[in-house]
């Protein structure tokens, strides 16, 4: 048995460059994996089994499911593979949950099947199964460009303290493609301020809330209705603005004072919502095995 930890992301910057010509975009970003994880343990099967405790996700739909056809397929292996999947990442809310299966499926079947693939061999199918796949082969602190192909790992930030605000109820199907078509060429930047941020990593400054852009936290005001309600309760606690987590619907927010934790749960219009903290982490995959 392997079991390998499939952990979240946050955007600590996301800019889009431009539009390809095959209907893609061009991003600049820099994602950050958190200590907020799915656990993933795979087994020998006859038979391609998966399980995802407590949740019942069609087969078909599920990216560990089409992650492992493709090595199937590309590899002519002829074994299967049992999955149990214990969610923890919630489902649709901007922390590349899916993605980091794919991912964390990638390098456990490497392993378990003995394919002996590379980094560049390994990005190459991540490419096809999502944009934010390639990131989480290195996980940490990284940047990504192009179409998120390109991954060049930086020296990793440490964020103890980082509020989470996540929704129960609005989950959105294809909400990232639906979230691009919002995009005009007004929306699009040259990555400076992906560039900025770089170097304030590089010199070991501390990052704020000021230095995280996200091109999506704005038109998440228009996409997520609750937005708008959501930001007038958090003024009254002092917090102004807040960053969205990938395509949104959840936020992030680098706080000093733990104590707003107890302060926000005990808001009415917040019971709705799922409130709890989180930290960066580094590196590759945690990968652990079990006889």
């Amino acid at each position: 048995m392997l079991k390998i930890n499939s952990y979240a992301k946050l955007n600590l910057s996301l800019e889009v460059i431009r539009k390809y010509n095959d209907g893609y975009h061009e991003i600049k970003s820099i994602m950050q994996t958190i200590d907020l994880h799915d656990c993933l343990e795979f087994y020998p099967s006859d038979s391609i089994n998966i399980n995802v405790v407590g949740q019942n996700i069609p087969i078909e739909n599920n990216l560990i499911y089409k992650t492992i056809i493709n090595l199937k397929n590309l590899y002519l292996v002829n074994q299967g593979i049992g999955v149990k999947v214990i969610k923890n990442i919630p489902l649709a809310a901007g922390f590349g949950g899916g993605s980091s299966n794919a991912a964390a499926t990638i390098l456990a079947l490497n392993k378990l099947w003995k394919l002996n693939l590379t980094i560049d061999e390994m990005i190459a199918i991540a490419i096809k199964l999502g944009s934010d796949v390639p990131y989480f082969l290195f996980q940490g602190t990284a940047l990504v460009e192009g179409r998120g192909e390109k991954i060049t790992p930086l020296l990793d930030v440490n964020l103890d303290d980082i509020l989470i605000i996540t929704t129960y109820d609005h989950i959105i199907s294809n909400k990232t493609e639906k979230m691009f078509k919002y995009l005009t060429k007004n929306d699009y930047s040259n990555g400076d301020i992906t560039n900025n941020l770089i170097k304030k990593i590089n010199n070991k400054s501390l990052i704020s809330n000021r230095d995280i852009y996200n091109i999506f936290n704005d038109l998440s005001f228009k996409s997520y209705k609750f937005m708008n309600h959501l930001l007038l309760v958090l003024n009254k606690f002092g917090i102004s603005n807040f960053n969205i987590c990938g395509s949104g619907p959840s936020i992030f927010i680098i706080i000093d004072d733990k104590g707003i934790i107890s302060k926000l749960k005990k808001n009415k219009y917040l019971n709705n919502y799922k409130i709890f903290l989180v930290k960066s982490n580094k590196g590759i995959s945690k990968v652990k095995y079990d006889n």
